[in-house]
This record gives C-alpha cells, structure tokens and sequence, in this order.
C-alpha cells in the first residue's frame, strides 16, 4: 500500500476516502523543458485532464490458476485532455508540431492522484515515465496522450562479457569450488548500461572495473574466472557490500580465491605514466585475513613479463604497494594511513607515478598518492625498474582475502583530486534484490534490448521486475514476494463488491507434476580459438607490420594475449596450442627463427586485435618452410562447453490419484543452469497448482489511490480467503469519479504463504 511517509497525512487520507461523498485531486505533468523543472507554461496539464487512466499489471507465463505472484511489472497512462491553458493556448495547437513548439514524445510525465482532506489536498504519485504518443481529435478539440514506465528507457543493446565457472576446477575440488554467479549481477549490469549506477562508474582511463555484485565478472576488461576452493568452508560466499549489492565474502574461515583478467589497456613502467587501483574492503587492524594469511593481496597489475604491482593488507592495519621488477630485489611501499581496529567498508586506493628517470623506459623514482577512508597522503620511493616490452593489455588479479566491492584500474599520468577517486551514489537509483538463481556460466548475448532481457532473467527464476508510481526500478526475488503475501490485508472485498464477478474454478488450473530442466555449461581444456587456413593469411611487408582485427568464436572465455611464441617447423603439429612459424616469402624453404614478432590484444568479448612485427630486410609468412608449406599461426583459449541436461521430477500423489496426471514443464532455456535453486520453487508450484484454485474476473471497486501491486487483500466470496493483486486499471473521470479494476491471484486455502 502506498504512502505519503508523513502518518497525519495518511490518516487524513484513510478518513476521506471512507466517506460517502468523496472529492479527488490530482496533477498531470508534463516536463516539456526536458530539464526535470516542469516549468514550461505548458508542462502543467491539470485542468486540462478529463479522463486519466493507469493500467498496472503483473504479467506471467504460469497457468491462470496459479496463486504464486510472477512475471514482470508493467504500467502505462492514457489520458484525455481538453481546452485552453491560461494564456489561450489550445490543448490542440500546443501539441501540433509547429516551430517554435516543443516535441511531446518521449518527454517525461507525472501523475499525482489522492483527496481533498481535513488537512488538504493530500496526494500519491500514481504513474512515472514519458510520453509515447499524443493523437489530435480536430472534430472534438481532444488530445490524448499515452505514456509509458520507465521500461521505456531500458533500451540499451545490451552485450554480456563472456565467463564461466572452470569446469577443471570443479572437477579438482568438487563442492569445494561453488562460486556460482547471482543473477542480481546480470539485472545490475543492465541498469549500469542504462545510466542506473548502483556503485561507482568505471574511471576515466578505466583498464579494468568489477563491481563484485552476485560475480567476478568485469565491466571494463575480460576475464574473472575464480580460481580455488571453498576448502571445508561451506557458509555464504556473497555478503551485504557497501552499496547494498552483493560482494564476494572472504576472511576468516574463507579461503582467499582469485580471479584473474585482461585489461581494456596498457600500463607502462615509464618516466611520466601512471595507473591507479582502488576498491572497497570489509576490514579492520586485527581482522582475520582468510586462510590465516598475516599479508594478503588485493589486487595485482602486471604491465608485462616478470613485472607486477600488489597493493597488498599488511598486519595491524597496514597497507603497502609492492612492486617487483626483472631487475631483483621487490621494492614494497608503507601507507602512512594505518587501519584502525573497527571494521567496517573502507575503500582503499593508490595512484602509482613513474616520477622521475634520465632514460624514459627506466624509473628511478616512483611517487604514490593514496586515498584511505576519505585521507590523502603521499610517499615516494627509490626504484630502479625495467621498462619496455610491455603487454598490449595489462594483465590483474583480484584476490578475495576479506570482503571486497567495486575494484577499478585505470591508466592516468595524474592522481584524482580527493572528490575524483571512486564513491557511493549519494542516493541508490535503483532496488536490486539478490536472485535466487545461481548461474554457472553468462549466455552469449549481443546487443539485445535492456528491457527483453531482464524479463528473460527475471521469469527463469520467477523474480518480478518493473518500475514503481515514482519511477523506481525494482527487481523483487521470489522470497519478497512470498513474504509480502503474508502481510495483513490491506482491504477487505465483501460479497457486495463481487456481486458482478465470476469466480471459475476449473480443472485447467491443476499441474502435479513438475519437471525441471536446467543445463549447466563450464571452460575445460584449451582449445584453439583464433587459426590460420591458408599459408597465404599473414603475409608481411619487409621492415613492416600488420594489424588485423579477428572474430573468436562465440563462447570465448579466455584467450591467450601479449607475445605469442615461436615454434619451429619441426615441432609444429597439432598439439601446438599457441605458436606461429615464420618463413621468407621469397625463399618459401627458408624459416625465419629472428625478426618477427607476434601479439594479440583482446579488443571485445568477440574480437581480438593481431599485431605482427617483420624487422627483417625481406617479407614473411606465417607459414611452415616445407615443399608443401602449412599454415602455421595459431592462438589458444577456453571456450564455453555445455554439460548434458540434468533433470528433476516432483509429483503430487494425491492430486494425481484424483485428477490424473497433469504435467509442467520447467523447461531448460540460457538463464536455468543449475537445478538445485528450482527445485524449492517446484515444491512450490506443486503446493500451489496441485488442487483446482477458483479464477476471478476483474473485480470493479472504488478507486483508492493507496491501492498497489502485490498487495494483499481478503475476498468473502465464495469463500474468505486472501489474494494478492497482480493488476490494477485505475481510471479518473470528472464524470464518473474515482474507479478500480482488480486482477487477484487467491491464496492456496491449503498453503496461504508458501
């Protein structure tokens, strides 16, 4: 039930809408200024409005008889408007398109709705989204206008990173490797897409950002496929994060695991460059790192070969960068800012600036400005680094030794300013619960729509999704559902306000079997994801390079990057993974074993970048020197592989004995992987669906503008029992007044709050 969140003003409100003569209010908006005021002269419709109508429902793919709450939230206005606004504009010309007017489409509207009070008028939002369409009636003087919720703006072409679960690792461990994803990982990603930030953004320069909500996976970069094992850990491996999401949990009795990644850039050990790393960890001086590790890695930067930087927890609250190089001897970097024993999210960063060197690829000096807990300080130190030779894509690693949240790195010469560092939105944009679903691998999806897929995710598990009166997106997982519908009801439906309904109860609403399918997919052995077919593939100018862009295949989880080694044609067979073999154009017969390089960069989830370099005086090829030259170039990596179909039957032998057998298929599609989160669901829908449940036409009511979805009311016809309400039309006329339209799903008498 809706509320103004001031009780005087609610109980102000109850009162008018009980009595027998009752006066609505309302206020129809329009921001035709596009700037959120909605302070155009004609950005007010009020008097305008004749007729508003909302139509809000809950639309599922379960049978009609079903009392479970599912399906995805939807809401649209339509609404009549005649006359003039005050300066003599018609309602008609203001929406013609002539010069000079506003565009109407696709701007937002509000609609307020409630009564006029003993303390006032006192209203509730009803509808928040934008106009789809307005249509001018010249023969009444009419215009009306429909809008959309905000789905309307969920339109981004929506690619998912590529990952799985290392079906190696399963293998190894077992049940100890169980980090399954959460779907609420997937529901984030879409809103981020869309300009509905729940953490940080990634930062200007960004090579890698994970926000850690349900997954490892990353927003900017590749990768993330955990490495380890839960051990004999066998509690909650996400908690509560700082931004109310899920974040990976570690320390104390949980083995750190990692996860390692491919940049989406460089970062060089140069005079003048620089990086930054930085995320949110659960901690305190004294906290239990997991494993029982006294220092522990947090995250791990490798621009090239033998070279890497930690930022690392040290004991008692310490934190520390410590760089290692090819010339020995690790150089490690104290914070001045220490910890203190209380712990709580803290979020820990450091700027890293190569800040001094005669000769540009060697260092001397590095300057790092850290910002903990809000405190900027700075250190510099002595090193003696090797630049050079650095990977096309940094190579990381994110280590989970406490509870960790929205990991960035970025390439900037300069550290933030103190308000430029990752932060929190002041305000969440949106409620994203945790799903109930735990996926082991993200379908290959490319540019499909923001809205589709959310539906698609949201009924794998029957979570419900949508936007509220005020415009909010909320993802609801079926544990919330179950329990709103035990809350106390908020109306009662007497026989005299079903008087005109049909109540069916009918055998069609009856399923007591339920088959669950679900198919579960993993990386294995490596296999080659990027091959030459024709000797004549890459051919190099003398003194040259080539660059060229490929297309992995779908399913591509990790790939090989940076330097790709020489083989000799001798040992070039099919065991050969990654390698390539060089040989002169002019002389075919002639290997070229010196002068050549060869690189990849990974571009995109489906696209990686080859870089070939020929220092010699005369063309190349990847090719083998025999009479009968091969193609001889080849890149390896891990590809997605799905696992047989696994299947689950749950049945109810009394309702079969009775009804005969009546059958639902869960059936296997991408976003169901594993059975063991559906089977309580089945159980559920078994409770729910095993007896016929009476079906009710829509329930005509007077309007109440507190009235909202998945509330629960109680009906006395033809029995009393409770409902949830899964659609409500609520139309406003000044002729006909306030009315509600209902659409209720019964309670199970058998199972009220399953």
């Amino acid at each position: 039930m809706l509320s103004t969140g001031n009780p005087a003003l609610d109980d102000a409100l109850a009162e008018a809408l009980a009595q027998p003569v009752r006066e609505p209010v309302w206020r129809l908006l329009v921001d035709l200024g596009g700037d959120g005021t909605f302070s155009h002269p004609w950005s007010d419709l009020t008097s305008l409005a004749t007729d508003i109508q909302v139509d809000r429902a809950i639309t599922g793919d379960l049978p009609e008889g079903t009392s479970l709450t599912e399906g995805y939230a939807s809401a649209s206005l339509t609404a009549r408007l005649e006359g003039r606004f005050l300066g003599g504009t018609s309602i008609i010309d203001a929406v013609t398109p002539h010069s000079g007017n506003p565009s109407w489409p696709g701007v937002g509207l509000r609609y307020d709705l409630g009564m006029r009070t003993r303390m006032g008028p006192v209203l509730l939002r009803q509808f928040t989204g934008s106009i789809r369409t307005t249509t001018a009636r010249a023969s009444t003087g009419a215009v009306e206008i429909t809008a959309a919720d905000g789905a309307e703006r969920l339109r981004a072409a929506i690619t998912l990173p590529s990952i799985s679960l290392d079906g190696l690792q399963l293998a190894r461990f077992g049940d100890g490797y169980r980090y399954w994803m959460n779907s609420q990982w997937i529901v984030d990603y879409v809103l981020r897409a869309n300009g509905l930030l729940t953490s940080a953004p990634p930062m200007p320069g960004a090579i890698l950002a994970v926000t850690g909500h349900g997954s490892l996976a990353p927003e900017v970069g590749f990768g993330g496929q955990p490495t380890g094992s839960t051990g004999t850990y066998t509690g909650p491996l996400w908690t509560d994060g700082p931004d109310g999401m899920l974040a990976p949990n570690g320390g104390g009795p949980i083995p750190p695991y990692t996860a390692s990644y491919t940049g989406d850039g460089q970062v060089t050990f140069t005079v003048g460059a620089g990086f930054g790393m930085g995320l949110w960890v659960h901690h305190g001086a004294g906290a239990p790192l997991g494993g029982g590790l006294a220092t522990a890695p947090l995250v791990e930067v490798q621009p090239a070969d033998q070279r890497w930087v930690r930022l690392t927890l040290n004991p008692n609250g310490g934190i520390a960068v410590v760089i290692h190089n090819i010339i020995p001897q690790d150089v490690t970097v104290t914070c001045p800012i220490v910890l203190d024993a209380t712990v709580r999210w803290r979020f820990i960063g450091a700027h890293l600036l190569f800040s001094a060197g005669t000769v540009p690829t060697r260092p001397t000096e590095v300057t790092v400005t850290w910002f903990v807990d809000g405190v900027t300080a700075t250190t510099r130190a002595t090193v003696n680094l090797l630049g050079g030779g650095e990977y096309p894509s940094a190579l990381a690693v994110v280590s989970v030794p406490r509870p960790i949240s929205g990991v960035h790195v970025w390439s900037s010469a300069t550290p933030p300013n103190t308000g430029e560092w990752p932060r929190l939105p002041t305000i969440r944009p949106a409620d994203i619960e945790p799903g109930l679903n735990e996926l082991t691998y993200l379908p290959a999806i490319a540019g499909r729509d923001s809205w589709d897929l959310l539906k698609e995710v949201a009924a794998a598990e029957y979570a419900v999704p949508g936007f509220n009166e005020s415009g909010r997106f909320s993802f609801l997982n079926r544990n919330t559902l179950t329990t709103r519908r035990a809350a106390p009801p908020t109306a009662t439906l007497t026989t005299s306000d079903l008087a005109e309904v049909t109540a069916t109860t009918s055998m069609d609403s009856v399923r007591n079997e339920i088959t669950i399918s679900a198919t579960p997919a993993y990386t294995r052995d490596l296999s080659v994801l990027i091959e030459s077919t024709d000797p004549q593939s890459y051919v190099v100018a003398a003194n040259g390079g080539l660059t060229r862009v490929v297309v992995l295949p779908e399913g591509s989880v990790t790939l090989t990057t940076g330097p790709i080694r020489a083989v000799t044609t001798a040992n070039w067979n099919d065991t050969v993974r990654s390698g390539f073999v060089a040989s002169r154009v002019d002389q075919p017969t002639v290997e070229v074993t010196s002068g050549v390089a060869v690189s990849v960069r990974r571009l995109t989830g489906t696209t990686a970048r080859i870089f070939i370099t020929n220092l010699n005086a005369f063309a190349i090829r990847l090719a083998t020197n025999e009479a009968t030259p091969r193609p001889a170039f080849r890149v390896s990596g891990t590809l997605v592989t799905a696992d047989p179909v696994r299947t689950d039957t749950v049945t109810d032998a009394t309702s079969i004995a009775r009804y005969r057998r009546r059958s639902l298929d869960l059936a296997t599609q991408p976003w169901r992987q594993r059975v063991e989160p559906f089977q309580a669901l089945a159980g559920t829908l078994l409770d729910e669906l095993a007896q016929p449940t009476a079906v009710y036409d829509r329930i005509p009511v007077l309007g109440d503008p507190r009235r909202a979805l998945t509330d629960t009311v109680t009906l006395t016809y033809p029995t009393t029992t409770k409902a949830s309400i899964v659609g409500i039309t609520r139309r406003l006329s000044t002729t006909d007044g306030l009315v509600d339209e209902l659409t209720i799903r019964p309670h199970n008498p058998q199972n009220p709050n399953p």
